[in-house]
């Protein structure tokens, strides 16, 4: 099992994610003893995952192009299959997660332990409510979990694209969350838990804490690479699926 440790000596680094991580990983960013460019993407893009694919291996491809960097990180799980096929001309590194909510909760293990009876649960964080919730609306939640959830991977996987979003409406055309889990920082100051309160009680539905875990985000800024939690894809390989919650992913 491979690991790649980088707190030895200062590495330069392209760090490319999802803009709901502004807040933890500028903080871990201007923390850290590596030189890191970063550049987020709007979470919306996340509602269509061939061009979130597209957008991300061209960002790839234009950073490589103009600098060099010793690894590229990306912010993002599996993320309704956006990432799978992405390579670099250099090390490419991954969390083993299907989409954000297992980096917000430090863990696979968490996520299961927390919504394991339910994959396709409703959460929040203060990145959710900033760049989604607030603008676009609590409900924004029901299409990007469509396309980041493994239960609609599984549909996809087994049947085609069509039937999958078929099967999907017609298991959650009238499902409104009753509940919706706000899962909180414990690095950075700024919370959004009030505003969340006041959009969930508009739309009849409760509010949970559950606390976060950052440790997951600190080490994808920071290292150590443990193979249990991070894939490290070799130069010019690509990012495959595996769709459990042990490897999740794998390289070819």
């Amino acid at each position: 099992m491979s690991t790649i440790s980088i707190n030895k000596n200062p590495k330069r680094i392209k760090l490319i994610g999802c803009d709901v991580f502004t807040r933890t990983l500028c903080y871990f960013i201007s923390q850290s003893e590596h030189i890191i460019d970063v550049e987020f993407i709007p979470m919306k893009a996340h509602e269509a995952p061939e061009i979130l694919h597209d957008m991300l291996q061209k960002r790839i491809d234009a950073s490589l192009a103009v600098k060099s960097y010793d690894y590229i990180i990306l912010g993002y799980g599996l993320c309704g299959n956006a990432t799978v096929g992405l390579s670099a001309q250099v090390p490419l590194i991954i969390p083993r997660v299907h989409d954000c909510c297992a980096l917000f909760l430090g863990s696979n293990e968490r996520f299961l332990e927390h919504f394991g009876a339910n994959l396709s649960g409703q959460f929040a964080t203060d990145g959710y409510i900033e760049r989604c919730y607030l603008e676009h609306g609590i409900g924004t939640f029901t299409s990007l979990c469509k396309q980041t959830s493994l239960e609609y991977q599984s549909y996809v996987a087994q049947y085609d694209r069509d039937n999958a979003d078929y099967l999907w409406d017609i298991m959650h055309s009238n499902k409104t969350p009753d509940t919706i889990a706000y899962i909180s920082s414990n690095t950075h100051p700024v919370h959004r838990l009030a505003e969340l309160n006041m959009m969930a009680s508009t739309n009849n539905i409760n509010v949970k804490e559950i606390q976060g875990d950052d440790h997951f985000l600190y080490t994808l800024v920071n290292g150590p690479w443990v193979h249990k939690n991070f894939l490290i894809v070799p130069a010019n390989k690509a990012i495959q699926p595996v769709y459990d919650f042990d490897e999740v992913m794998k390289s070819s």
